[in-house]
């Protein structure tokens, strides 16, 4: 007797199945670990979601939402949101040159290697630091990845492979010099002040106010407060609403 082997289009099925349980699986322990995550799309660094890592969270139900639609969805991390700052080592990157900018690495016990030959290395923050992103501030092939930024975690894919663990510990507390120098901005720009629209636009004041209802999260002192105030002042500016503009009246209509 003789058996078949199953269509190829069920096989794709089935092998789709189980990668989304492993997604879904590992999106949930890292949601239970305090990690906000959110969806990329399949095989990309591409956000599934409208405002990409703004929609991150820890809440099981909308992780099982979002995998249940996608099952092989990518799982992004809110790097800043898990209290974390992310040296991204690009290939080419020298070490001795990084630490001849910002003294010797903190050993941690959470890398990830990244398809390319990179690597992903985490070190915590306090609650209530904010560390802005940044492209080879630190050194040539080393971009920092922390407040409003994100990474990809394993088993995530792309075109040119998988992420995957080097070391799943716990992550080591940053360097008083690694902090400075990724919390120093740069020098302000002549033109930083002046907008290129109108500012506090009817248009605008709505897009604002139903983001600060629905989606903004909420200032705790302690719990990443100052984090969390930062975020909402770079979102209103981003929507155009000036410093004069009462944020107050967002909540008059006691939705939030």
């Amino acid at each position: 007797m003789t058996t078949s082997e199953p269509p190829a289009d069920a096989q794709d099925t089935a092998e789709t199945q189980r990668a989304g349980v492993k997604m879904l699986t590992a999106a949930l322990a890292y949601a239970k670990r305090g990690w906000p995550i959110f969806p990329c799309r399949p095989g990309t660094k591409v956000p599934l979601t409208k405002n990409g890592v703004l929609n991150a969270t820890t809440n099981p139900q909308q992780i099982d939402k979002w995998w249940t639609a996608t099952p092989d969805a990518n799982i992004g991390l809110d790097v800043g949101g898990a209290n974390m700052l992310a040296l991204d080592y690009d290939p080419g990157f020298n070490l001795e040159v990084l630490e001849n900018n910002v003294g010797p690495i903190p050993k941690t016990g959470l890398r990830c290697r990244t398809p390319r030959g990179g690597q992903h290395c985490y070190l915590t923050i306090g609650v209530d630091e904010c560390v802005p992103a940044s492209t080879s501030k630190l050194a040539p092939h080393v971009d920092v990845r922390s407040f409003h930024s994100y990474t990809l975690l394993p088993p995530s894919k792309t075109k040119d492979g998988s992420y995957t663990w080097i070391e799943d510990g716990p992550p080591a507390w940053r360097s008083e010099r690694i902090f400075q120098a990724t919390a120093t901005g740069r020098s302000k720009s002549e033109d930083r002040d002046e907008w290129t629209i109108e500012p506090d636009l009817d248009e605008n004041i709505a897009l604002a106010t139903k983001w600060l209802q629905s989606d903004a999260k909420v200032a705790v002192e302690g719990q990443g407060g100052d984090h969390c105030a930062y975020a909402t002042a770079v979102m209103m500016k981003s929507y155009g609403i000036s410093q004069s503009w009462p944020l107050t009246s967002c909540w008059s209509t006691g939705t939030r």
